[in-house]
């Protein structure tokens, strides 16, 4: 390999580390391997090690190729204008010769200073400290054992190479031309370099008077004569040495060299900082396949809370800070220090500022901190961006410093607790543009999305801590560790109501000797997954004992276990199909207590209520996992005792005195009709299924009539009169279907213009829209089922930015846009443009989604059929070598659900029709033989379709055709003359098949509510 090619690889690598796109460890690791194998680019090994994203190393090529250009493509001056001569040097350790010591040679003179893009991990002010980098200590030191430049060459010093297992030990030389320092300077003797920021280095060295290691902190050469930087420098070390605080490094001394050069020297810590902390943590305690649950194995809870104890004492420091009115401005993971003794100390003060007293709406109990150096520097401008884009603040990402306060500080501790929590930063957009746009709007996914593990309680913190506006959050950094140290000892925290299960858990476990003694046990059980919420089974079976007892704890009891139904039954993991097991368990459980409370002695009139409600619930469960036959019974129960419980006539008075308890009955009776109608709908009892849906239509009218501004009222209405609509397209009757629809949208549509952040309501619109599409698409009315979908869309948009947790919010949006692709016509390039986008949008969402839920079929099912449709786009634009691509994504992902799930013939079918296809489209390309194959392979997977399920016609009919179309292409190579004799029926007939099992995949939605 050439040194121009060698020098790229360099400069790759040391880009890399300084973007924190990967670790030191990671570029040693590729660059041992690359030793052996020079031809293959370090960037390949990278990828392949899984150190680099394909995200990132497209990112990477960027900024290589900007910053080549920028140094006239000369590699080496590249590398030189970014100090890498300390990476190249390791580097060159990794390689184990000295083929780079000519580069090494040429990077110790050094360069011009070449700024690079900022990274969400990289602070944004000119002056601010980067993610630790060894690098050299300065182009004005020389190793203690090598030979002194010739005289007069004072000005021409180098680093020379040191071959591997030779000393690094360094001493300074000061370039002032009487070789003479001061007395300060003397005092420390560098033994290696460690980290380097934006404005300074850190060294080891070696307190020549105490006799002790510390860091020695310097300001970079290419600073070194900027007045304004020295005074920012000089700050940082007054502020950093002011701040007299377990969490803060302290200071133990500031001078400068004889020819001005500041530096500062504070205590060395050893240990490793917060974010590799977190890494470590992750790696050892993984979540599950699902992504649902974290291994909790081990000594996993005792190094969570000790994370979170760090976290605390973080608070505590900053605090601390704000009471002496000084703001840090760049706090993030990579800026704490935990040392190996249980020290944690917050690093890295140079973004520091101090503010008024009169700013700071804490109560100050210390003096405030005035630094002398303040005098000398330069104001920040209003506009300027200052700190870590990931971590910042929106008033911080917006460039209004006016703002900037303790609340700013306090963002960042909550961006801290986010990254502690999900093992990321809350932002982590590439380009820095949109990530701080990002930023200063507050958008950001909600740690749960992450790990699913996450107490919500611990989530709640996070937020209110990262709320966009500055009064909602934490008002002190002391009250935000108040409530982590709540949640560690088991209390309630400000920022999150726990739901009356939690609440009565947590009593239980502080009464355990009066909750076991009382006859009113109740049996408890925690689930974890995505509910975190409680499993009350059955009262006990001595509940019999003192009855006004046993009615307190069986109100207790049944408002959990309602709780604790709605959540189970609701929750969209739980609804995933490879979870449905465990939903089924978890339901089952609650179903016990429903029926033991129903065939108790201890029911009477008193209790009718209850009764009413526990019948409906044990009809609901029923319906879920046994069948919708044996729900019915209980339906039955439930609206007998709600027609005794209403008054006479079951009707709602239009005006007058109605309780609050008749006003809940009336709901809950129409809720239980619509149920029941649903239960006969399925059993196919079409006329009794009406008569129900009606009757459940005529209360929600009467309730709506009375308190027309309740929404819940108006949302279950609407899906009353959607179901009528719905069993009228059911028997053909097309326009009164499309009528009713339409009125059901319409009343979800104008409540949304008051109701916009009603989730409920939101996705019931979005179905809504979506039916509407395609009701309009069966009846060929195109361009009015296209805008229903673009409807359907924006309702899922906004339902997902309330909620970005909702998987099935994404999954039907990801459905919306696939079905967007399908709409366009293909007539023209620009819509094959805007078709190939929608797809696009859809295979992200629906990928997404797949590696979150890797159990869940629906997912990839409809992530191939996607990337099939998009195939087909492509070929039918005249694009069949485009098609390809998506066509192989379709393929593996097929290939990995019959591995995944062998016992589903339907998957089997779509990879043995995506095959073929690819083979035809192959053979259209002039790959024959590649083409056969893949139709080899459809044939033969068709074939064993139809042997193992030999009563199937179906399978037989599919291996068939696949033969016959095989040997009509096999005929058509051995005769080319007679290429046109197939039939352009038999072409189009061929086609329709292919796209019709494309689009096997269930991409139904629904609104129906029970």
């Amino acid at each position: 390999m050439s040194h121009s090619d060698a020098d790229h690889n360099l400069l790759v690598g040391v880009l890399a580390l300084q973007l924190d796109f990967i670790s030191r460890e990671q570029l040693i690791a590729a660059t041992k391997a690359w030793s052996g194998q020079r031809e293959v680019p370090l960037v390949d090994l990278l990828e392949s090690q899984g150190a680099l994203h394909a995200g990132e190393r497209e990112l990477l090529a960027g900024l290589v190729e900007k910053h080549l250009a920028r140094h006239g493509n000369n590699a080496v001056e590249s590398l030189a204008s970014i100090d890498a001569g300390a990476v190249v040097l390791e580097m060159a350790d990794a390689l184990g010769d000295r083929s780079l010591e000519e580069t090494i040679q040429l990077l110790s003179v050094g360069g011009a200073q070449t700024p690079i893009a900022p990274t969400p991990d990289e602070p944004l002010d000119r002056f601010a400290t980067a993610a630790p980098i060894p690098q050299s200590p300065s182009d004005a030191l020389t190793t203690a054992e090598s030979p002194s430049p010739a005289a007069g060459s004072a000005n021409d010093e180098t680093l020379p190479f040191i071959p591997q297992g030779g000393s690094r030990e360094i001493s300074f030389k000061v370039n002032d031309g009487s070789n003479q320092s001061t007395g300060a300077a003397d005092r420390y003797t560098i033994i290696k370099p460690f980290q380097r920021g934006g404005l300074g280095q850190v060294s080891i060295a070696r307190d020549e008077e105490i006799n002790r290691e510390v860091a020695l902190k310097e300001i970079l050469p290419k600073h070194a004569d900027s007045t304004e930087a020295r005074s920012r420098f000089l700050l940082e070390a007054e502020i950093t040495g002011s701040l007299e605080h377990p969490g803060v490094v302290p200071v133990y001394g500031l001078g400068q060299y004889a020819d001005g050069r500041p530096f500062y020297a504070m205590r060395f810590i050893r240990g490793d900082n917060l974010k590799l902390a977190i890494e470590s943590f992750r790696n050892d305690f993984p979540l599950d396949a699902q992504g649902a649950k974290r291994q909790q194995g081990g000594d996993y809870e005792l190094r969570f809370r000790q994370l979170l104890g760090r976290f605390v004492d973080v608070c505590h420091a900053i605090e601390y800070a704000h009471n002496r009115c000084v703001l840090h401005r760049d706090l993030k993971p990579g800026n704490i220090m935990l040392g190996k003794y249980g020290e944690t100390l917050v690093v890295d003060w140079g973004l520091a500022k101090t503010i008024d007293a009169d700013e700071n709406p804490t109560d100050t109990v210390e003096l405030p901190l005035q630094p002398l150096s303040s005098d000398g520097s330069t104001a920040t401008q209003m506009g300027t961006v200052v700190g870590t884009p990931a971590y910042m603040s929106p008033e911080q990402a917006a460039g209004q410093l006016d703002r900037l306060g303790p609340a700013t500080d306090i963002y960042s501790l909550g961006a801290t607790l986010f990254h502690l929590l999900t093992g990321q930063p809350p932002f982590s957009d590439a380009h820095p543009t949109m990530l701080l746009e990002c930023v200063r709007q507050g958008k950001f996914t909600k740690p749960r999305f992450f790990d699913a593990s996450i107490p919500r309680a611990l989530e709640a913190i996070c937020l209110k801590a990262m709320q966009r506006d500055i009064p909602d959050r934490y008002l002190t950094a002391g009250d935000l560790s108040d409530d982590i140290e709540r949640w560690l000892a088991d209390e309630p925290v400000r920022a999150y109501e726990d739901p009356l299960s939690a609440r009565i858990f947590r009593w239980m476990r502080k009464h355990r000797s009066l909750v076991v003694g009382s006859a009113g046990v109740l049996t408890v059980t925690a689930i974890g997954l995505t509910l975190g919420v409680l499993l009350l089974g059955a009262a006990n079976r001595r509940v019999e004992a003192q009855r006004a007892r046993a009615e307190q704890n069986f109100t207790l009891a049944r408002e959990a276990v309602n709780d604790y139904f709605i959540s189970v039954s609701e929750d969209t993991l739980l609804n995933q199909s490879g979870m449905q097991p465990l939903r089924d368990e978890l339901l089952k459980q609650a179903l016990a207590y429903y029926e033991e409370f129903l065939s108790s002695g201890q029911v009477d009139d008193s209790m009718r209520d209850e009764i009413a409600q526990a019948n409906y619930y044990v009809g609901r469960i029923k319906h879920k996992i046994d069948s919708p036959s044996a729900a019915i019974p209980f339906y039955d129960l439930a609206i007998q005792s709600y027609q005794a419980l209403l008054p006479a006539g079951e009707r709602i008075p239009a005006s007058g005195d109605l309780s609050k308890s008749d006003e809940q009955r009336f709901y809950e009776f129409g809720r239980t009709l619509n149920a029941k109608a649903t239960s006969l709908l399925k059993l196919s009892q079409i006329e009794q299924a009406r008569s129900y849906f009606m009757q459940a239509r005529v209360i929600r009218q009467q309730l709506l009539a009375r308190f027309p501004e309740n929404v819940e009222y108006l949302r279950t209405l609407a899906n009353s009169i959607m179901n009528m609509g719905t069993m009228k397209l059911g028997e053909g009757d097309q326009a009164a279907g499309l009528t009713l629809l339409d009125e059901a949208q319409t009343m979800r549509e104008e409540r949304l213009n008051t109701e916009s952040s009603n989730a409920k309501l939101l996705s019931d619109a979005g179905k809504g829209s979506y039916n509407l599409g395609r009701l309009h698409g069966e009846m060929e009315e195109y361009e009015s089922a296209f805008q229903h979908y673009l409807q359907a869309v924006k309702y899922f948009e906004m339902l997902g930015e309330l909620d970005l947790n909702d998987m099935d919010a994404q999954f039907n949006l990801a459905i919306c846009y696939r079905t967007l692709g399908d709409q366009q016509d293909l007539a023209e390039a620009e819509q094959v443009t805007q078709a190939d986008a929608y797809y696009e949008k859809a295979v992200s969402l629906l990928n997404r989604l797949a590696i979150r839920n890797p159990q869940e079929p629906r997912y990839k099912a409809n992530l191939a059929t996607t990337e099939i449709n998009r195939a087909w786009m492509l070929v039918d634009s005249g694009n069949s070598e485009a098609a390809i691509k998506p066509l192989t994504k379709a393929i593996e992902t097929l290939k990995g659900m019959v591995e995944q799930f062998p016992n589903v013939p339907l998957y089997v079918i779509d990879l043995a029709h995506a095959e073929r296809n690819y083979g035809e489209i192959l053979i259209e390309l002039g790959q024959g033989e590649t083409g056969l194959e893949q139709l080899e392979r459809s044939r033969d997977r068709f074939a064993e379709l139809a042997r193992q399920h030999p009563a199937n016609r179906e399978y037989k009919q599919q291996s068939e055709e696949a033969e016959e179309l095989l040997e009509e292409i096999r005929n058509m190579e051995k005769s080319p003359d007679e290429s046109g004799n197939k039939s352009e029926d038999k072409e189009i007939a061929d086609e329709e098949i292919e796209r019709e099992e494309a689009m096997k995949a269930d991409d139904k939605i629904s609104a129906s509510d029970p």
